[in-house]
């Protein structure tokens, strides 16, 4: 199973799907959608990403929240070109709304980003940013305190993630060595903490870094 999610994610940039559902009266359920930001409209408010070959908008509230990694993102610096990850509700007329807006401002899309997947319970394949919505829980920090022999360098390791369906952790795989035994072991600890939201994947693929420092 772990080859054919490697090779759907190579296939695979980014997830779309359409507003083809009921028009009528808004609704307070939410729709993840990822993909590459290909306009913005300052005026209207709307911002629109391509996805799975199709443009969708969505519009813009003051209660839509827009962050990236680094925390709070205004309209104005989102750029076209970069990868996002928007959670939408339906408004009146079958209007796209965004509830939530996710950037990556580092890259377009990053190839550390490409890294993150997920299958679905139902075969789909999603990656990037909207792996983010599936999970429940992830432990704040993973206390590794390093080793002197390791400073000053960076350790980049691939690891997936099989997920019973309740959401836990059933099982940790390496697909890439961070170079160091005791730091793969480490990591491996860490993603068995790892929760996800109940009867959503069945397995995930995450990437994993460690940077050692002089002070």
């Amino acid at each position: 199973m772990r080859g054919s999610l490697v090779r759907a994610i190579v296939a695979v940039t980014c997830l779309g799907f359409s507003f083809g559902l009921t028009k009528g009266a808004a609704s307070d359920q939410s729709y993840t959608f990822y993909g590459t930001i290909a306009a913005i409209d300052l005026a209207a408010h709307t911002l629109t990403i391509k996805a799975g070959g199709r443009s969708l908008v969505f519009h813009i509230t003051p209660e839509t929240h827009i962050s990236s990694q680094s925390g709070y993102v205004s309209l104005d610096r989102i750029k076209i070109g970069r990868s996002a990850s928007v959670i939408m509700r339906l408004g009146e007329g079958n209007v796209g709304i965004a509830v939530s807006i996710l950037l990556d401002l580092n890259a377009s899309p990053s190839d550390y980003l490409k890294l993150f997947a997920a299958r679905t319970v139902d075969g789909s394949v999603v990656s990037g940013l909207a792996v983010k919505d599936y999970v429940a829980y992830r432990p704040r920090g993973d206390g590794w305190s390093g080793s002197p022999t390791m400073e000053n360098t960076y350790h980049d390791g691939v690891f997936l993630l099989e997920v019973r369906p309740d959401g836990t952790v059933s099982e940790v795989k390496m697909i890439k060595s961070m170079g160091y035994a005791e730091l793969n072991l480490h990591a491996i600890r860490w993603f068995k903490q790892w929760r996800f939201k109940p009867n959503t994947v069945t397995e995930v693929q995450i990437p994993k870094s460690y940077r050692q420092s002089k002070y």
